[in-house]
C-alpha cells in the first residue's frame, strides 16, 4: 500500500528584482538568489514562480536544508 502524503499549503512572499537586458526581461528572487527570463516581464515573472516551486519542493522533497534559505548577495538589496 503506497504512503499517504498530507499535502499542506503555505503562502510565501518574495521580493522580486526586475530589469531588461538586452532583448531579454529577468525577474531575480532575493532572498533565494534565483534568476529566470522571459520575452516579456509577465513571462519572466511567470518563469521565476515555476522556478523557484520546483526548487522549493526539490529542497523539502530530499530534506536538503541548504537550500533554503541562500539569499542573493547584498549588492542587490540595496
Amino acid at each position: 500500500m503506497p504512503a499517504i502524503r498530507k499535502k499542506k499549503e503555505i503562502g510565501a512572499r518574495f521580493n522580486v528584482l526586475g530589469y531588461k537586458e538586452e532583448d531579454r526581461h529577468i525577474a531575480h528572487c532575493l532572498e533565494i538568489d534565483l534568476v529566470a527570463e522571459g520575452k516579456t516581464p509577465e513571462e519572466a515573472r511567470d518563469n521565476l514562480a515555476d522556478l523557484i516551486f520546483s526548487y522549493l519542493r526539490f529542497g523539502m522533497e530530499q530534506d536538503i536544508e541548504q537550500f533554503i534559505p541562500h539569499p542573493a548577495p547584498k549588492i542587490y538589496w540595496d
